[in-house]
């Protein structure tokens, strides 16, 4: 079956609104437990994301059954998601001056 992430999440499907889920919940165990990446250098950092890019692959694969492809897909749209958000809420924050300019 494939993913469909083109459409708004309240109009998904219940498996790939699922998956998206789980795999929401596996980036943000993966951000809570990375190590802090400001002092390394760029190959450390980039190993380090890799490592923790294919871990949770793994563990969406395990707890959800999907196969490599599916798991990899659904992980970057929680990924690319999670960043927009950010993105945004520091934008709101900013401009309610809840937060300091750069």
């Amino acid at each position: 079956m494939t993913l469909d992430f083109e459409c708004d999440s309240k109009d998904m499907d219940q498996r790939t609104a699922g998956l998206l889920e789980a795999a929401s919940s596996i980036y943000h165990l993966v951000i809570e437990w990375s190590p802090d990446l400001q002092e390394r250098d760029e190959v450390t950092k980039q190993a380090l994301i890799n490592a923790a890019f294919i871990k949770g692959v793994n563990v969406l694969q395990i707890i959800t059954g999907v196969d490599h492809k599916d798991a990899v897909e659904c992980l970057i749209e929680a990924c690319d998601r999670e960043t927009k958000s950010r993105v945004n809420i520091e934008y709101i924050k900013r401009q309610m001056g809840w937060e300091e300019n750069d």
